[in-house]
């Protein structure tokens, strides 16, 4: 998923608990409020959230199963005599992935030895909550002090 998808996808969501509240579009209601009203999460980082546990499910799986023994050659690394296709990579779901360990400072491997541990698997699932619920307080106190400075200005 590409940070424009998942934009796309966040302004959807906000468009749709903007229809539950029942907002009309010429109301000045902020994002940041609509959320505090709803106590929602960013519909992207719930997917984030779940593309990791997901990954995790698949890398607990048993040896003998497919898609183990495809994850683990994807992480590991293709065979000598394969070649790369010409052009640009394309964005796989393991690169997303990637991303999606990036901020916790893991690499493909390091996620897969760690998702063993199911309760520590876990306890990052919830760290990651955390910094989410700080990006939004960030985000909400961002927006807050920028509406005063414009509204001051005037």
């Amino acid at each position: 998923m590409t940070s424009t998808l998942s934009k796309k996808i966040d302004a959807l969501d906000n468009w749709c608990l903007r229809c539950i509240l029942h907002i009309h579009w010429t109301d000045f209601v902020s994002n940041d409020e609509v959320r505090s009203r709803t106590g929602q999460p960013f519909l992207a980082d719930t997917i984030r959230r779940r593309r990791l546990s997901f990954f995790g499910h698949l890398s607990r799986a048993d040896i003998s199963q497919d898609h183990y023994r495809a994850l683990r050659a994807c992480i590991l690394g293709p065979p000598k005599d394969w070649r790369c296709r010409v052009g640009r990579p394309r964005q796989t779901w393991l690169r997303t992935v990637e991303d999606d360990l990036r901020p916790l400072n893991f690499g493909l491997a390091t996620a897969r030895r760690r998702t063993m541990d199911r309760s520590a698997w876990r306890l990052l699932d919830t760290l990651q909550r955390e910094r989410e619920r700080e990006r939004e307080r960030d985000c909400t106190e961002q927006n807050t002090a920028l509406f005063h400075a414009r509204n001051s200005v005037q």
